[in-house]
């Protein structure tokens, strides 16, 4: 009896262990398949609403844009950008803006999605196979970058789209990931952006603008277009016209949809055409722009000047935004060349020494020069010939 029960639990044993290679080697076979479809680009006729009921991503949290809401609500922060929903008029931008609207992208039938691209989407990107290539480097226009922090699912998709034939658009970007759209610029100056954006007309859609430091500049909530959602297969969709004008240089949009349904998509945004550039310009393209600079037309010159003589010390910025080394040295030429009459040359001359040696301390002190510079610093003003009458023109 001993013996016959050792046996039935072989026979068990032996049962349970098929079993589990059965099912482990299934699943082996799914994630393969699984990796050989995400490798591939995806462009069928696919319907566009069947792609945001099936999407089912799920995110960490977009961490950055969290901390950026919970400031806003303690520490009480003031928008400085100014959005503008559907109003051209007060927007008033008369500035010239580079625009991105996705149109050089290769859409063979009529709808791609994308993968492995690294969750980042700008001039450099490569995307296809060797039938076809529907993203080439140079197809998304120089000086900015769509990415997201976690797991991403885009689309590009038109008019011919199931689902999207009364939308009258051209080539979209659509991001369907779970994380939040990020949206960076490349140069430091970009005051002014549009967007044409397709919204699911029952989310909530929000834009936050920040600066370099993502420091907060400002947001807009787009509420939903309408309040109730009545039929469980109607999806509508909404075009809205976004325009923000700062007078801080932005550097990133986050986008944000409180989907009230989640099963269509967490981050549902679609992006018909984005353009940016400067209202206000930046006329010496130092990141200040002019209206905020106290030198709009900066001395930009690799090394500093002490009238004529060049030091060969490096022109650095310093720690005014928008002052360089130079600029405070050309200030202070003008202010003393302002104050010559002729008869007060050694006066000014010593004085000019004196502050001199005042400006290069608090170069010193911030760490622009060393202090062997600052003595060639004061060694160069003895030399010089400052003041001198100048000529106005």
């Amino acid at each position: 009896m001993k013996n016959l029960k050792t046996l039935g639990l072989l026979i068990c044993l032996t049962t349970f262990l098929i079993s589990c290679e059965k099912d482990a080697t299934e699943v082996l076979d799914n994630a393969a398949l699984q990796e050989t479809e995400a490798t591939q680009p995806q462009n069928s006729k696919i319907s566009f609403l069947d792609l945001l009921k099936n999407n089912t991503l799920t995110t960490k949290s977009a961490k950055k844009l969290q901390n950026l809401q919970s400031r806003i609500e303690e520490e009480e922060l003031e928008a400085v950008a100014e959005f503008y929903l559907n109003d051209a008029e007060s927007f008033n931008c008369s500035g010239s803006l580079t625009t991105e609207d996705f149109n050089n992208i290769d859409i063979e039938r009529d709808i791609i999605e994308v993968y492995n691209i690294n969750g980042v989407l700008d001039e450099n990107t490569s995307y296809g196979n060797e039938e076809m290539m529907y993203i080439e480097p140079g197809d998304i226009v120089s000086g900015i970058q769509f990415s997201t922090q976690d797991e991403y699912n885009w689309i590009f998709a038109n008019s011919y789209t199931s689902g999207l034939e009364n939308l009258n658009i051209d080539n979209t970007f659509f991001n369907i990931s779970a994380a939040p759209l990020e949206i960076t610029f490349e140069s430091y100056n970009i005051n002014a952006i549009t967007a044409d954006l397709i919204l699911l007309a029952y989310s909530s859609t929000m834009v936050y603008a920040v600066d370099s430091e993502d420091n907060y500049l400002g947001h807009i909530i787009i509420d939903p277009t309408y309040n109730e959602f009545e039929e469980e297969e109607m999806i509508e969709f909404t075009k809205e016209l976004l325009y923000i004008k700062s007078p801080v240089p932005i550097k990133k949009l986050y986008m944000y949809t409180n989907d009230y349904y989640m099963h269509y998509a967490p981050n549902f945004i679609g992006l018909d055409a984005i353009s940016f550039g400067q209202c206000i310009s930046d006329a010496d393209n130092d990141g200040v722009l002019d209206n905020e600079d106290p030198y709009p037309n900066s001395n930009l010159s690799e090394t500093l000047f002490i009238d004529e003589i060049n030091t060969s010390i490096l022109n650095k910025f310093t720690k005014t935004n928008g002052v360089t080394m130079a600029d405070e040295m050309d200030n202070l030429i003008n202010l003393l060349n302002a104050q010559y009459t002729g008869d007060n040359y050694n006066q000014l001359h010593k004085k000019f020494v004196s502050e001199v040696a005042k400006l290069s301390y608090y170069w010193y002190k911030s760490r622009l020069i060393t202090s062997r510079e600052r003595s060639k610093i004061s060694s160069f003003a003895w030399s010089t010939s400052v003041p001198y009458f100048q000529e106005i023109g």
